[in-house]
Formats: C-alpha cells, sequence, structure tokens
C-alpha cells in the first residue's frame, strides 16, 4: 500500500509540474495518516503550516509554481500565502502611468 501511494503522490506532483501555474498544494504524505483534504484544510500558506512534522510523513507541501508567461510586460505573476496573483509592476518601470503602483 505505501509504494502504492508514493508511486500515486509522484504522478500527481509530475502532472502539477506539467501545469504553467499551479497553487501551492498539501496532501496526504507517504506515510497516508490523514486524506488529501484534510491536509489541504492544514492550510497552503507555506511548508510549515502544511508540513507540521517536518518530515512529509503526515502530509506534504509543494510550493506555488507561478509563472509570468501571459506577455504583459506591466504585471507580474506571484505567489502570495501559497496561491497565485496577477499584479502590476511598480510605477518605477517602464510601465510608469504615474498612478500609484496600477
Amino acid at each position: 500500500m505505501k509504494v502504492l501511494t508514493m508511486k500515486l503522490l509522484i504522478l500527481a506532483l509530475s502532472v502539477v509540474a506539467l501545469r504553467a501555474d499551479n497553487n501551492a498544494t498539501c496532501l496526504a504524505g507517504t506515510g497516508a495518516s490523514l486524506t488529501d483534504q484534510e491536509c489541504t484544510d492544514r492550510g497552503i500558506v507555506d511548508a510549515a503550516t502544511c508540513d507540521a512534522e517536518n518530515d512529509g510523513s503526515v502530509c506534504a507541501y509543494v510550493e506555488a509554481v507561478c509563472t509570468d508567461d501571459d506577455g504583459n510586460a506591466c504585471t507580474t505573476n506571484s505567489a502570495t500565502d501559497g496561491v497565485c496573483a496577477v499584479a502590476n509592476v511598480d510605477d518605477d518601470t517602464v510601465c510608469d502611468d504615474l498612478d500609484a503602483d496600477t
């Protein structure tokens, strides 16, 4: 059962890696004593919140992957508390429209 769980976890992580933009996840760890939902309920803010045991045995944290590939030089895509979001770049760049950070 542990081998199957590990294979499924590796498969899930591989699928996540193929997608362009992904929020952080907190899923069942190698010991699978909690469900994916129970781990998600712990939170995706950071690894310490998700993986309180600090070894991936109960829950495993995967950081958000936010790609900035929309072609708009005036926006950026980054994660805050594990969630990807698009934001305007600071006005001290070539995108300066003299309207504070918009």
